[in-house]
């Protein structure tokens, strides 16, 4: 096992420990450490400690992208999309100008790619994710009718990607549109050429989780789960095509294990 990925997995497998007890403090040359804290905080719920960890170690890499991609996540998914104020979005849009503004100046020549992830993600998946969370931003707040160009470079991205988290993405791409009602997809289908092939999407996603995961590797279980439980807000539904793979019991017990301080998690199972 690569140092990187055995680091993550000790990191993981320690998590509930590592997080409730009064740390050191950690050198910021000790980035993987501060990064990896993050994101077992971000994935706990405990988001104002996830962005301190981020923060920290962004101020010692200011040029890594994927400490930007996590502080997006870590603000704006899991959250409602009522619950985030227009003042924010825009400051979220603003964050993400940044990032794609170094991406398409410097590439990924900033980002410790192998230090962090070892050979599981690559520069385009980068790329893919910066221009899909643009995007969902400024769909979200503004119009999805501005969102042409960033599409176009999310596609082109996620699919010279050869990491398996990018066809996540594609997955979940084509996955929301899929769960609408017909005359949305449609129209989607129709005029915006946006894919809403359920029974493809899900399968994208199926194959995201196979191979050596990446540190975020768990973004497509917390998918999942919320699939199952209708937890998604988009639909009453749990979602069968995900139940029938990959039991909720299972996804849930496996999520819990790992971060059984996180409140999502915590109220599904006094339910």
């Amino acid at each position: 096992m690569k140092p990187c990925l055995a680091l993550f997995f000790a990191i993981f497998f320690f998590t509930p420990g590592l997080l409730a007890e009064k740390r050191p403090e950690v050198r910021s040359e000790d980035g993987i450490l501060v990064f990896m804290r993050g994101i077992a905080l971000s994935y706990s719920g405990r988001h104002a400690e996830a962005q301190k960890e981020f923060e920290e170690y962004r101020r010692a890499h200011p040029d890594d992208l994927l400490v930007y991609l996590r502080i997006g996540y870590d603000r704006f998914l899991g959250r409602r999309s009522e619950d985030i104020s227009r003042d924010e979005y825009r400051r979220l849009v603003d964050f993400m100008n940044e990032a794609i503004g170094k991406y398409e100046k410097i590439g990924c020549s900033g980002t410790d790619l192998k230090s962090l992830a070892g050979s599981t993600l690559d520069c385009p998946y980068i790329g893919a994710a910066l221009y899909s969370l643009r995007m969902t931003l400024v769909g979200k707040s503004d119009s999805w009718r501005k969102v042409g160009k960033d599409r176009d470079r999310f596609l082109q991205c996620a699919k010279q990607s050869r990491s398996h988290q990018a066809l996540f993405l594609l997955g979940v791409y084509e996955y929301e549109p899929s769960r609408q009602v017909w005359p949305i997809r449609f129209a989607l289908q129709r005029f915006a050429h946006v894919p809403t092939d359920h029974a493809h999407a899900v399968a994208t996603i199926f194959r995201s989780l196979e191979g050596e995961p990446s540190p975020f590797a768990d973004d497509i279980w917390f998918f999942v789960f919320d699939a199952e439980c209708a937890c998604d807000g988009m639909s009453g539904k749990a979602d069968n095509a995900f139940v029938e793979k990959y039991p909720l019991k299972q996804v849930f017990e496996y999520l819990h294990a790992r971060y059984p301080g996180n409140n999502k998690l915590k109220q599904f199972r006094n339910k």
